[in-house]
């Protein structure tokens, strides 16, 4: 019977998930990234700027000649560097730096903002190359830089007292003022008056999470201790006009309300692990805090689980609670398998618009690690991505639309802001691969992840082969871009264009009525778009535009449909 009722959820989420958006994407490029002259090296998070390039960061133990390296002063230093990696649109390197000194140093967070990277994370080393403004406390800190878009350091400012400190996510505001969660067991030096808890609370040197403002010239603003017991741990930061959003977790299996304020959407926790979010104000005042989770246990174990857009606040997380988490009405409202990650709006009082499970477990998997994190574009679509082995996460015209029992795969799932699955797709082998952060513009998404799987890089990539000198998994990165136009040309459509190749002017014949065309070049760059009420034909004008092939795109009332037109 068990078996049964998941077979006809899975039947259910395929169908229900069917309705969405097209996947109008191919592979374009996937590579492999690691240092072949040995040592190790992490991709902890990811960044792209306003031309599509790609920065990475993380840690690394080796000097590694395969990356372009010509700058003298951010060369290897010590027993682990942080760096930062640019890639371009095309998947090639441009250049790698280190940063540090001869102890161990690490970046956890990268952001990029009116074209400056800002970086943070924890240092070990009083000897860094980061150019830091302030002194060193000891027993390592947390750090924020400012560096230009050519890995330049401005400024770096430490994030800390006497005790460990680090500094594992950042939020950047167009004003260039930085706001970072992290970790510390310091109990002098870090907090400020005046804030909503100016005193650590954690006995010990056991870690509380913290919040804490720089301002745009790199100097502490203000700080804030956030938490009461021992495995209290803010993840995650996000920030917006309205103010700053935090997600962390709640593992200490004690009774209380710490992180929940009067009237919230959960004020009390019992000894079960609950998420929590909270807002605060741009002085660290508290404005509201909130539990979230039900019967059974949450989690979210990456930074990347919460994102604004508007007077909104989205964040994610996995639970193997029954109730307590979808809405009615919700994309997937029953759990199903015991297990599934969770997509949750709020708006900025703390009450939840609309909350839905994502993914179906088989009852028969004991352990399903499932990593997460969010990103959101320009238009308030939400993109998921980790990794998983739940199914009904990838619709049918995906890249890869199933999952193998007891596998474990990287995916990317687009939801619209109002919580319905528009498309999704798996991405690996036969063996375990991990999605990381995801970013989405133009016509194409890039995320980053790793994986033990051979043959998944592309032909030409940076780096084809897994690592010759074994360690496990491999980092990889990969993009999707274009339509996936040769197969949707090999099918029926559901419009024409004539002329075409045209001079001057084609016409849109449609079998049912267009709601928007949109052209674009083959670089994904927006040439046109435009909306239609009530029309099945129409004539788009090519006069004005060069020689040349571009992607026409016709959105109808019930999907989408991309075709080649040739300008000659």
């Amino acid at each position: 019977m068990q078996k049964a009722l998941l077979f006809l959820a899975i039947l259910f989420s395929t169908l229900l998930y069917s309705q969405g958006d097209p996947f109008n994407f191919d592979l374009e490029w996937s590579t492999y990234f690691y240092c072949p002259e040995g040592g190790n090296i992490s991709i902890l998070d990811s960044a792209i700027d306003d031309n599509h390039n790609l920065y990475i960061t993380g840690g690394i133990t080796n000097s590694c000649d395969t990356f372009p390296d010509n700058d003298p002063l951010y060369h290897f230093h010590g027993m682990q560097d942080a760096y930062i990696a640019k890639f371009n649109p095309s998947g090639e390197p441009e250049w790698f730096k280190y940063y540090g000194g001869s102890d161990t140093d690490l970046a956890k967070s990268i952001e990029i903002v009116n074209n400056h990277i800002y970086l943070g994370g924890r240092i070990g080393s009083m000897d860094s190359s980061l150019n830091f403004n302030n002194t060193y406390a000891g027993n390592g800190d947390g750090f924020v830089s400012k560096l230009t878009l050519d890995g330049e350091v401005l400024w770096s400012t430490y994030i800390g007292g006497e005790g460990s400190d680090a500094v594992d996510a950042i939020a950047v505001n167009d004003e260039g003022e930085i706001f970072v969660v992290g970790y510390s067991t310091s109990h002098t030096g870090l907090g400020t008056p005046n804030t909503f808890q100016p005193e650590n609370m954690v006995n010990g040197t056991n870690r509380s999470g913290f919040i804490a403002q720089i301002d745009a010239a790199g100097n502490k603003v203000w700080a804030s201790y956030y938490g009461e017991h021992t495995n209290g741990f803010l993840r995650s930061i996000a920030v917006s006009e309205t103010g700053i959003y935090v997600m962390g977790i709640d593992m200490s299996h004690q009774a209380g309300n710490y992180y929940g304020t009067p009237g919230s959407h959960k004020e009390n926790t019992g000894t079960d692990i609950d998420n929590f979010i909270a807002r605060f104000s741009f002085k660290g005042d508290r404005i509201w805090g909130t539990y979230f989770g039900g019967s059974g246990n949450e989690n979210n174990i990456t930074p990347f689980t919460i994102v604004t857009f508007g007077n909104k606040v989205y964040f994610c997380g996995y639970t193997n609670s029954p109730t307590d988490i979808a809405t009615p009405g919700a994309q997937q409202e029953f759990i199903g398998g015991g297990g599934s990650m969770f997509l949750t709006s709020m708006d900025d009082g703390g009450n939840v618009i609309w909350s839905t499970y994502a993914g179906i477990k088989d009852p028969s998997i004991v352990s399903s690690y499932i990593g997460n994190s969010l990103n959101i574009d320009d238009f308030g679509n939400l993109y998921l991505s980790g990794i998983t082995n739940l199914s009904g996460l990838a619709t049918s015209d995906s890249f890869k639309n199933a999952i193998t029992l007891y596998d474990h795969d990287a995916f990317v799932t687009k939801y619209s802001a109002q919580g319905e699955m528009l498309w999704g797709t798996y991405f690996g082998g036969t063996d375990i691969d991990s999605g990381g952060q995801v970013h989405v513009f133009d016509n194409s998404f890039i995320f980053t992840g790793y994986s033990y799987n051979e043959n998944l890089a592309t032909s030409g990539a940076f780096l084809e082969t897994l690592n010759p000198n074994g360690g496990g998994y491999n980092d990889i990165i990969v993009k999707f871009g274009l339509p996936r136009l040769g197969i949707d040309e090999q099918n029926k459509t559901h419009f024409v264009v004539l002329p075409n190749p045209a001079d001057h002017f084609i016409k849109i014949y449609a079998s049912e009525v267009i709601k928007e065309v949109v052209l674009y070049d083959l670089l994904g760059k927006l040439i046109l778009s435009s909306s239609f009420m009530n029309e099945t034909q129409m004539v788009l004008d090519l006069s004005h535009l060069m020689k040349g092939t571009y992607l026409l795109k016709v959105i109808t009332e019930n999907g989408s449909q991309a075709k080649k037109v040739i300008k000659r």
